[in-house]
């Protein structure tokens, strides 16, 4: 494995462990096995790394979305795709970090408000699934826009919502009684 995906990973799991700011730059040279030169060759600084650690955890996974793709399927398509998607979500954080699902979102949400670059990211990628949906259930169901961003919304929140209970429970997801009520 090359230097620069060795210090990428520690720092992954130094910065999912103890968050940004109890991360130092030390700690991720000694637990990389690198030198200070050698961290700075391939990271100009901690906020690069910061930035390429956020780079893989959630900007590539969001990224691999086509919303090209996602816009063409029928309404109940996006749905089940997006209840599969959020359904696996914990086993997905689980292959990457052994830290658990707490301290995935507890990274997420500082660095929405700590990177503004990465907010940004987010938020273009919530706006691009929302006016997918949003589109999708006017059409299908007939409603206004505003009516169908209302449900699109409420779509997207219970999900979420169903992830964030799960990690302050400690359980796994449960979306049967959304996936009944869509009647997949």
């Amino acid at each position: 494995m090359k230097k620069h995906q060795i210090i990428l990973d520690v720092a992954i799991d130094l910065f999912l462990a103890n968050g940004f700011d109890g991360t130092g730059i030390e700690q991720i040279i000694t637990a990389a096995n690198a030198s200070r030169g050698g961290l700075y060759h391939h990271f100009k600084d901690k906020q690069t790394l910061f930035k390429a650690v956020l780079d893989k955890l959630f900007i590539q996974p969001m990224q691999s979305m086509s919303f090209d793709n996602f816009a063409k399927m029928p309404l109940k398509q996006q749905q089940a795709m997006l209840v599969e998607l959020y359904r696996t979500m914990p086993q997905t954080m689980d292959a990457m970090t052994h830290h658990g699902v707490g301290k995935y979102f507890a990274l997420y949400f500082d660095s929405l408000s700590r990177v503004p670059e990465f907010g940004a990211s987010v938020r273009n990628y919530y706006t691009k699934l929302l006016d997918i949906l949003q589109i999708s259930i006017a059409k299908e169901r007939g409603l206004t826009l505003t009516e169908a961003h209302h449900q699109a919304r409420a779509f997207l929140a219970r999900l979420e919502g169903e992830l964030y209970l799960c990690a302050v429970l400690g359980d796994t997801p449960e979306f049967s009684k959304l996936t009944q009520e869509m009647e997949l």
